[in-house]
């Protein structure tokens, strides 16, 4: 589909669009692919061979949804769909839904068995589908999904010169540290994002920023599993005046 395009950086695929084939993105340098939740179907296991800069494909449909794919087919990357399950301390499972050729519901425990790995904490859960009996031929396959970790909020920001410092409330439980964003727009555009790399850390300042200038400010957190980050939704945002 994308087949000698070396300068792509980023693909979204528009609403409409009900499948890709197989290696649809093979051998491109991009590193964020958003999928409609219009796809139907994919050919094939994988549809990023090769693209190594890829982590993750963002799905704007549900994780339900997009296990509905291609009959709980898709790829083998992690999935960031917009419902995307958060951390409470639980296990996290999936609603998983299979339907064989003819549109007849499979029954787990039946014709099918589920197993679940690294689904009680933030990071990257694992489901592996094992068929049974008449459908062993469809063998086995495993889907990742994301546990996001839970988020925080904007305490309070106070106005400084050229600057504001911002106090958030502390989340210790499964997070490694917070990402502050701040923009001159509501849309962030432009946005700076600093990291702290502490979770006991509620504070931070940004200084140099020129005065009287009105800035919106959210907050988020996130945990490193593996080098990789896991990062909550943003907090509201809050606006701040420099002094």
């Amino acid at each position: 589909m994308f087949n000698n395009c070396k300068y792509l950086e980023k693909i979204s695929i528009p609403n409409g669009v009900e499948s890709i084939r197989y290696e649809a993105f093979s051998g491109l340098k991009i590193s964020d692919i958003t999928l409609p939740k219009s796809i139907k179907s994919i050919s094939g296991e994988s549809i990023v061979s090769n693209c190594k800069k890829v982590k993750a494909i963002n799905y704007k449909g549900t994780l339900n949804q997009w296990l509905k794919v291609g009959g709980i087919g898709g790829d083998s990357l992690p999935v960031k769909c917009k419902d995307a399950t958060v951390y409470d301390g639980k296990a996290k499972e999936l609603n998983i839904i299979i339907k064989d050729d003819d549109g007849v519901m499979l029954a787990e425990g039946t014709d099918y068995t589920v197993k679940y790995s690294n689904n009680t904490k933030a990071g990257l859960a694992t489901a592996t589908i094992k068929y049974n009996i008449y459908y062993k031929r469809k063998g086995t396959i495993k889907k990742n999904f994301v546990i996001s970790p839970e988020g925080t909020e904007i305490k309070k920001i106070t106005a400084e010169k050229k600057g504001f410092k911002v106090n958030w409330k502390k989340q210790p439980t499964q997070t490694s540290g917070y990402q502050i964003q701040y923009s001159k727009s509501s849309k962030f555009k432009k946005a700076k994002t600093v990291t702290v790399k502490k979770n006991s850390i509620v504070s931070a300042k940004a200084s140099k920023l020129g005065s009287k200038n009105t800035y919106y400010v959210r907050v988020r957190t996130y945990k490193t599993v593996n080098n990789k980050k896991y990062c909550s939704s943003w907090s509201e945002a809050k606006t701040v005046k420099t002094k």
